[in-house]
């Protein structure tokens, strides 16, 4: 009798535990951004051997791990392979544009793959910092994926990230694909004046060394090019504008 008892529970744990995992979706509604962390799951491919059908059998036995809410995804130095999985469900009776926004800038390889209500797997662009900077979706500094969903649509999406031999931090966003770009003219604002005073410490000091030949000047140029391009490195707008 206690052995039936145990065995019920551990049923029904399983049976809840897969529910869940294929009933936490993110809604999608009137609001401009999404918290995916409140909703997804991850699984890590310490076998390097995981296929986006090896993700969807896990999913739907419920074996993947809840991302915890309202923390950065940050699993430090790996060397495995990560997915994330979320589900979507649009609300509205009309068709919505999203993006999915992988904002760390520095994953070596990733890909995002879409899982439509009826199984159907729709793998999107291979991309990361072992491309070529044209080899994104968008072309954009961060890595953003165009996700469309018609009126009512449910899906599920599988993101996989190769950041082997290094820490791996993936800040992960879903917005409105106009309100993300209204949301980034802050940034770009701040950012256009911060290389605006590089440019001008740039040009004064090659003045004065070409009106002094003094040549601290044009060593204190050759600093500030090599500050501009180390933050144009940290945001990554240096692929997109200097080496593509």
């Amino acid at each position: 009798m206690k052995r039936f008892i145990i065995t019920v529970c551990l049923f029904l744990i399983t049976c809840f535990t897969t529910f869940a995992q294929n009933n936490r979706p993110v809604l999608i509604d009137g609001a401009s951004s999404y918290d995916i962390r409140s909703y997804g799951y991850y699984h890590e491919d310490k076998s390097l051997k995981a296929t986006i059908d090896t993700l969807i059998k896990l999913k739907q036995s419920g074996k993947l791990i809840e991302l915890t809410p309202g923390r950065t995804f940050n699993k430090g130095f790996t060397q495995s392979y990560w997915w994330i999985v979320f589900d979507v469900h649009n609300t509205l009776t009309e068709p919505v544009h999203l993006f999915f926004n992988e904002r760390s800038n520095s994953i070596n390889q990733l890909q995002l793959f879409k899982v439509d209500s009826t199984g159907k797997v729709t793998p999107m662009a291979l991309t990361g910092d072992h491309f070529k900077f044209h080899s994104r979706p968008v072309n954009y500094h961060n890595y953003l994926y165009p996700i469309k969903l018609k009126a009512n649509e449910k899906a599920s999406y599988f993101l996989w990230a190769d950041k082997r031999g290094q820490n791996i931090v993936m800040p992960l966003s879903l917005a409105k694909d106009v309100d993300l770009v209204h949301a980034e003219i802050p940034f770009y604002t701040i950012f256009g004046i911060f290389v605006g005073i590089y440019l001008f410490a740039i040009l004064f000091n090659i003045f004065l060394f070409i009106s002094l030949r003094d040549k601290i000047h044009l060593y204190y140029a050759l600093y500030v090019i090599c500050i501009l391009i180390f933050n144009l490195e940290v945001e990554r707008s240096a692929f997109q504008w200097l080496y593509p």
